[in-house]
């Protein structure tokens, strides 16, 4: 074998994840390096006779030897999704698409309401496990147990649904369940389970197996086995867990606490309980989400902890995945949402996440692959518009992009997002007073919608408006250490109003802000490009040309580069340099790329998913 070729399968199954390849790209040019130059004989010198045998060999050989390795690579850590289509999410786009309706309680009270609602969710994560399946996500289906079938098969493409009803006296529970054809409403498979409470993990596990065999979707081992395992064996534990999931929200932080607290109590009653854990990591989260690190670190903790005690948990991986990202380690992040979606295929929290991730990475080909694959197992809603226009945005024509945006705005005339992104298209074309417009119509509709608020503010600082001083300091004082990244300035409020100092000659002020803002931005990760402009922000504004520069040149993938190159004035003092211009060039050549690798893999044409437009 060449001398190398180990050293690069190693790297692949390094223990940490930091040591490995980024993504197959990168792995790619390693084995294109392996082969040299050219891959036959005729490049390889005259010398011994072993050489000469190493040259003939590796012509023939060496390609087959590399693809090979390429192929191992890719099955282990969801690597295939990330880098190319594969036969894999191929055959997974046509697996059968299921919906799990919710559960009736039988017995009429909230206690034993929570507890059907707990076995919806249960039977449903169980099915979710399986790769031979595609779950529709219960934002899709609602609340309520009446919802139309023939609906659930016009507008989703569902092909079948479980039912169910739930009665529990005591510690007996009696659970009938029904697979159910959407299209004819034919039963196609039924079965009563009269059980003790503490038996009531068979009973989810059985479900799942039992509706795949119907289906005929096969169920690999390890499938199975995550399938039969049991979260825990104290049925109080369990109460307490299905209790926290019922009717708590995570955005609300009042009711978030009351279910942080149950959870604690679940753990204090059975510490080996994982998914009781993975939850509390993922509410802990939502507690950070207001901007306090310490919190933010802590559900990182506690994230690290629930996939220590139990490695093959999806939930554990997402919470963790989740806490990684928020605290800015993206490439980590990206690693635990794909072992989540390996261990759980329709998560669609992870999928949706992982898109964001990769459209704010500047990743947007990956982006696009990953929101067109939720968008078909989500609502099909606003917010599954959003997430699939937001890489579409940087990818396709205008013509396209502007049609599918009204069409998205048309349908969902209430959600302010789409509008937001509407406005982003238009200022990208260069008709910024449009955009403008559009945004003061939104404010007046919206006037307490944070996102609406900060895209105003955005809009009025690119134009130099007079009110643009005024916002930039309210939304400054209100949160000053944003994450930096916005859909028309990158860079923090804080920033922003240094520069607005400067302009009208208050120096001083001005330079206390960028002190802060450098002192914060030293903070930041470095692998992530949103962080990196705030950096250069700072420097070109406190006059330190060549550092701000030196950041510039690192920028890879293509993000903001219209904000950057022709409107953004905190960055005038810069632009005109040659470097600067490279950079854009360069960063252009890559967004190009993307534009062919979506189009060659047909992530461009809509039409399926939304209808025509």
């Amino acid at each position: 074998l060449p001398a190398h070729l180990p050293a690069i399968v190693g790297r692949c199954l390094a223990k940490e994840p930091g040591q490995r390849y980024e993504s197959t790209r990168d792995l790619a040019r390693d084995l294109k390096d392996l082969l040299g130059p050219g891959s036959g004989p005729a490049t390889r010198p005259s010398g011994s006779v072993s050489e000469r045998r190493w040259a003939g060999w590796s012509g023939k050989r060496l390609p087959a030897v590399a693809a090979a390795a390429a192929v191992l690579v890719a099955g282990t850590a969801g690597g295939m999704w990330y880098s190319r289509p594969s036969t894999t999410s191929a055959a997974r786009a046509e697996a059968p698409l299921l919906a799990v309706l919710p559960f009736r309680s039988l017995s009429g009270t909230v206690d034993q309401d929570a507890f059907a609602d707990g076995m919806t969710d249960e039977i449903r994560g169980q099915l979710g496990k399986l790769s031979g399946l595609r779950l529709l996500s219960r934002n899709a289906i609602g609340a309520s147990a009446d919802v139309s079938l023939a609906r659930l098969s016009a507008e989703h493409g569902v092909g079948s649904v479980v039912e169910g009803r739930v009665r529990r006296d005591g510690n007996r529970v009696r659970i009938a369940v029904e697979l159910v054809s959407a299209s004819n409403q034919q039963t196609l498979w039924s079965d009563q389970y009269d059980r003790m409470l503490d038996d009531v993990f068979a009973v989810q596990s059985d479900v799942a197996v039992r509706v795949a065999e119907a289906l005929q979707a096969r169920i690999s081992p390890e499938e199975r086995a995550r399938v039969d395992k049991r979260p825990t064996t104290n049925v109080e534990a369990y109460g307490l867990y299905l209790e926290s999931q019922s009717g708590h929200s995570s955005y609300r932080p009042d009711s978030n606490l009351k279910a942080i607290g149950l959870l604690k109590r679940a753990i204090e009653l059975d510490p080996a309980f994982a998914l009781a854990r993975a939850q509390l990591a993922y509410r802990t989260f939502f507690l950070a989400s207001g901007g306090d690190r310490a919190t933010a670190e802590e559900g990182l903790r506690l994230a690290r902890e629930a996939v220590h005690t139990d490695p093959l948990l999806a939930e554990a991986h997402f919470a963790l995945a989740s806490s990684l990202d928020q605290v800015g380690q993206v490439a980590q992040a990206r690693t635990s949402y794909l072992r989540a979606l390996e261990l759980a295929p329709s998560k669609s929290s992870a999928i949706a996440n992982l898109s964001i991730l990769e459209a704010n990475s500047g990743h947007y080909d990956e982006a696009l692959r990953w929101a067109r694959r939720g968008f078909a197992i989500n609502g099909k809603g606003g917010n599954d518009y959003y997430h699939l226009l937001l890489p579409y945005l940087q990818l396709a024509d205008a013509v396209s992009v502007r049609g599918a945006l009204e069409l998205a705005v048309r349908r969902f005339p209430d959600v302010p997002r789409l509008q937001i992104m509407y406005a982003a298209h238009e200022h990208q074309q260069g008709d910024t007073p449009a955009a403008l417009a559009r945004i003061r119509r939104l404010s007046e509709r919206f006037p307490q919608n944070p996102e609406v608020t900060i895209a105003l503010s955005d809009l009025a600082y690119v134009t130099r408006t007079p009110d643009a001083e005024r916002m930039t300091e309210a939304l400054m004082r209100g949160g000053a250490d944003r994450v930096p990244g916005g859909w028309f300035v990158t860079e923090s409020m804080r920033t922003r109003f240094a520069y607005l100092l400067q302009q009208r000659g208050d120096a001083t002020r001005a330079r206390d802000l960028l002190a802060q803002s450098e002192r914060a931005a030293d903070k930041l990760p470095d692998d992530h490009p949103a962080h990196t402009i705030e950096r250069a922000a700072v420097y070109a504004l406190q006059g330190k040309r060549e550092r701000a520069i030196a950041l510039i040149e690192r920028l890879t993938a293509p993000i903001d580069v219209v904000v950057i190159l022709d409107r953004n004035p905190t960055f005038a003092s810069i632009r005109s340099d040659a470097r600067f211009q490279s950079m854009l060039t360069r960063v252009r050549r890559e967004l190009d790329a993307q534009r062919a690798r979506a189009a060659e893999g047909g992530l461009l044409d809509l039409t399926r998913l939304i209808g025509a437009y």
